[in-house]
């Protein structure tokens, strides 16, 4: 059931690349759907890091946060959203910058008056 709803959000936005739900506690991946080929070296690797990103802003802040992580890489914009009562990791793998775009979109005028300002000072 949970691989049929994870095709279902991958196949349904072009702007996602894939999904991966990763064991919390040994950062494997549990189930995945990639549109893409990535290796499954990459996708345990993937799976690890956020785990371990996870891990490390949790030993810097006292327990019960909930954490979502995002960060781009040359290949995809990633984001890691945290189940910590179910030991499960959920990572969304979309095209790189999408997260950043659709953020900026309606209001890149005012963020790009933002950067210059930063630039300058």
């Amino acid at each position: 059931m949970l691989k049929e709803e994870l095709k279902k959000y991958v196949e349904s936005d072009e702007n996602v690349k894939g999904l991966i739900v990763v064991n919390r506690v040994n950062g494997e991946p549990i189930e995945f759907v990639i549109k893409e080929s990535l290796a499954l070296s990459e996708i345990n690797n993937i799976s690890k890091i956020a785990v371990d990103m996870i891990k490390l802003y949790e030993n810097t802040k006292p327990g019960g946060d909930l954490i979502t992580i995002l960060f781009n890489s040359k290949e995809y914009t990633v984001l890691i959203d945290d189940y910590q009562q179910n030991n499960k990791v959920l990572v969304f793998l979309f095209r790189p910058n999408f997260v950043v775009i659709k953020f900026v979109d309606e209001k890149a005028k005012i963020l790009q008056n933002i950067i210059n300002i930063i630039k300058s000072s």
